[in-house]
């Protein structure tokens, strides 16, 4: 799928370096190096694959690509373009919001301030320095800055996860790196941005705006990973290779490849051996079908050719992609295959199903088998290398140790592999006081209609349903960040809606405690939980949440909300102990160290490794498995786990 809006390929070749370099070092200090002075120093306009190397250089001058690997991942995600489809994002929210704004050529770049456009770096201080405020919210002002809402895609400086405490005043550059008061702006909000005496003084947020002086037959950049689909139902294979289209050179060259030869261009080793088995195949067994064993020994002939070839990418490349006119010679063409490898194949099908492709990556299962997702593989494999070699491990002993045959077994899980990936996310270790059920299947009201056989896993189901057996069958447990609105939507909202419409799925919760602001709310959690129920904890957090939009505090909760809505929902709700007494809010979140469900979910993180998350509201373990709480893995986990 291509860009709805054409920008050129220079403009999409700079976005996509510093966005793909932000994947693995921090965005400001990407953007900043790559519109600096140095970086825009020509005087003549750099082509496009000089600007790419310029700016591949620049970044490895600055040692920001001096991780071992971390120039390759980002040539390779430059060739995917991982990133398109967030900058075309930007582009498509600045045409929705600002669909009215008149085009000038003095403004390419502005500043959003609380509704007012800035478009000079003079204008922009003036006003910092007059509606500035201190962090604690002390000005009369305060209740007329709204803080306006961010996108899951904005860059944001300081980064929300890097400090308790969050700026009062929010300013949102739209850029067009491009134009000639970007810099400025840039400048001013990046110097303002910076804490000073251990306190940021506005909070700073990148949104690209679409360059001025697009031209309409511009070259589109595609948007890797979205397309469309047709799928055509045709049971039998093509007898000649129709996939060209155009010239009549073209066309016969097209003809020749059906027919077994091969053009000029595809001349190379992997063509050459398959060519010959084609030409090998008697002249009466051509016309015939293929018997069950020559079918079963296909794969085995066509990967004992890839082992034994020279270039082995290649051959598997020709063998994949024109599997139709090899299929015949693979199986009549002479080709044989070692018992050797028969035997591998036949122990690596006791781990891996008919059907389903697999990836061992430094001996970790791999199965979503796409470019962008092994690229994302890739970056954390790195990153384990690289916390290895922090502590003073070579390159090859990293590696040694990442592969060393306990380290595989304990990821392979045995001969099966059924535990591959799959993590002790019970709390068993902490004597069961981490984890916050939500639900349970086997003993709540709501299911109590339910089977309890396990025989009612075998009835047919329709295709995205769910057997309703009153076992624990799926349980997600979520370590996460409480103090954020976004986690608390995901909790009290989400979770609960998917617990209302009886899905069976055991849900807990772990809070992270290893910020001041994240041990303020998980006190704040396990005191509603413990005395007033799930239910009554979500009602309240959800109020808490609304209260919160309202003051302006979008991104954190609003303990002034809390504070002043904790007696009302006390004097309204039920405890479960009859002998409970309520405390107030001061008590509640100055607590103890010594608090066993505190103790319990730091030792729960500590156990499984689990930091603090930068940019999504936390962890998530689906029987085991774990994933990253971002806006795919609830998708992909509940369709990776099986019963």
């Amino acid at each position: 799928m291509y860009a709805p809006q054409p920008f050129g390929r220079l403009i999409i070749t700079k976005a996509l370096c510093r966005e793909s370099a932000a994947l693995d070092n921090d965005y400001f200090a990407v953007l900043d190096l790559l519109t600096s002075d140095e970086a825009l120093s020509a005087s003549i306009p750099l082509a496009d694959q000089a600007t790419y190397e310029s700016s591949l250089e620049l970044l490895q001058s600055h040692g920001l690509l001096d991780a071992p690997g971390s120039r390759d991942a980002l040539e390779l995600a430059l060739a995917l373009h991982t990133t398109a489809p967030k900058i075309e994002a930007f582009y498509q929210f600045y045409a929705d919001a600002k669909a009215n704004a008149v085009p000038d050529p003095d403004c390419a770049s502005f500043v959003d301030w609380y509704g007012e456009r800035i478009c000079d770096a003079k204008s922009l201080k003036r006003r910092l320095d007059v509606d500035r405020i201190d962090s604690d919210g002390t000005s009369s002002q305060t209740a007329t800055f709204v803080r306006p809402p961010l996108l899951s895609v904005d860059h944001v400086y300081p980064s929300l996860a890097s400090s308790l405490a969050h700026p009062n005043r929010t300013a949102i550059l739209y850029a067009d790196v491009f134009s000639h008061n970007f810099r400025q702006l840039h400048n001013a909000l990046y110097e303002h941005a910076k804490p000073t005496a251990g306190e940021q003084q506005i909070q700073y947020v990148v949104r690209y705006a679409p360059p001025t002086g697009s031209r309409d037959d511009a070259p589109r950049s595609y948007l890797s990973g979205w397309g469309v689909a047709l799928d055509l139902k045709k049971m039998d294979y093509l007898a000649m290779d129709d996939r060209r289209t155009g010239s009549r050179e073209e066309t016969a060259d097209s003809a020749a490849a059906a027919q077994g030869g091969v053009t000029p261009e595809d001349e190379s080793e992997a063509v050459r051996i398959l060519t010959e088995l084609v030409a090998g195949v008697p002249e009466d067994q051509k016309a015939t079908q293929l018997s069950q064993e020559e079918i079963s020994a296909i794969g085995l002939v066509a990967s004992q050719l890839i082992l034994k070839a020279d270039n082995k990418l290649e051959m598997l490349r020709h063998i994949a992609q024109d599997f139709p006119r090899y299929a015949l010679a693979l199986a009549r063409g002479g080709a044989q295959y070692d018992d050797e490898l028969a035997a591998e194949v036949n122990t690596n099908h006791l781990r891996v199903g008919p059907g389903v492709s697999v990836l061992w990556l430094n001996g970790m299962m791999v199965q979503d088998l796409d470019a962008f997702s092994l690229l994302g593989h890739m970056r954390r494999e790195r990153t384990i290398m690289t916390s290895l070699m922090n502590v003073g491990l070579s390159a090859e002993q990293a590696f040694d140790v990442i592969i060393h045959p306990a380290v595989v077994a304990s990821q392979q899980g045995g001969a099966s592999g059924v535990t591959d990936g799959i993590f002790d996310a019970s709390d068993r270790s902490e004597g069961k006081n981490a984890i916050a059920w939500l639900n349970d299947i086997a003993t709540g009201d709501r299911y109590a209609s339910w089977s309890g056989s396990i025989a009612s896993l075998q009835r047919q189901m329709f295709p995205g349903q769910f057997p309703r057996v009153k076992h624990n069958l799926w349980n997600v447990v979520l370590v996460v960040d409480l103090s954020r609105a976004d986690t608390i939507q995901l909790v009290a909202e989400s979770i609960n809606n998917v617990i209302k419409r009886t899905f069976p799925f055991k849900f807990g919760v772990v809070p992270l405690v290893e910020t001041e602001e994240q041990l303020k709310a998980a006190r704040l959690y396990n005191y509603l939980f413990e005395n007033y129920g799930p239910d009554v904890t979500n009602e309240f957090l959800v109020g808490v949440l609304q209260q919160g939009v309202v003051a302006g505090h979008l991104d954190r909760i609003d303990w002034n909300s809390v504070k002043n809505q904790l007696p009302i929902m006390a004097s309204k709700s039920e405890a479960l102990a009859e002998d409970f007494e309520a405390k107030d809010f001061d008590a509640i979140i100055a607590g103890s160290e010594e608090e066993p469900r505190i103790k319990a979910a730091r030792a729960y993180a500590q156990r499984l490794s689990l930091t603090p998350p930068e940019s999504i509201p936390g962890y998530g373990f689906v029987n085991g498995k774990f994933f990253d709480l971002d806006d795919v893995s609830g998708v992909a986990a509940f369709g990776d786990v099986d019963v």
